[in-house]
């Protein structure tokens, strides 16, 4: 947390993290420690990893009310960097077929590896296909969250407003650039 927030080399290395803070209780080292005692920082003998953002998206300040420890799998299920290439919309990516016709998959990462649906002749109808991939894969990690002992509700539901949203974008035909 002190690094992500106050380390100018890490901060070059992860430029996302440039201009967290983190609340002046959690300076405090003892504060800090006695508000990780209350919480759930581990899972059957894994470390959960310390999230700032997870309940209030865009949030930038690590404090007792923003933050929560969960699971990396909960953690990764936002997580949508299938980066788009040549002008495509996130998940999609093109191909050539011989004939010269141009086709699109769309690609969702799972904790289970790649999952790609092809054949698409819109690269929207690919995106649609991997705005609801990424829901699934979402509402997936809830559900398997939901049987641990660190499950707390309203990180349940902040992480459900995101495959919500994703269901509303794909809906709609509106571009999903980044959760927030």
């Amino acid at each position: 947390m002190l690094d992500r927030c106050h380390s100018v080399k890490w901060q070059s290395r992860y430029p996302t993290y440039i201009g967290l803070s983190i609340h002046e209780s959690f300076l405090r080292a003892s504060i800090f420690v006695d508000w990780m005692k209350s919480q759930i920082t581990t899972e059957n003998g894994e470390s959960l990893q310390l999230d700032k953002d997870i309940l209030y998206p865009g949030n930038k300040e690590y404090s007792p009310t923003t933050c929560a420890f969960v699971p990396q799998f909960l953690n990764m299920s936002l997580n949508i960097c299938e980066r788009a290439s040549g002008g495509m919309p996130k998940g999609v990516h093109s191909y050539t077929l011989k004939s010269g016709e141009v086709r699109y998959s769309s690609r969702v990462h799972t904790a289970s590896g790649e999952l790609s649906k092809y054949a698409f002749t819109c690269k929207w109808e690919a995106h649609k296909a991997w705005q609801l991939a990424r829901a699934s894969v979402i509402e997936q990690a809830i559900e398997k969250y939901k049987l641990m002992d660190c499950y707390r509700e309203d990180v349940a539901y902040a992480v459900k407003a995101r495959a919500d949203k994703l269901r509303y974008y794909a809906k709609f035909g509106l571009e999903t650039t980044r959760l927030p």
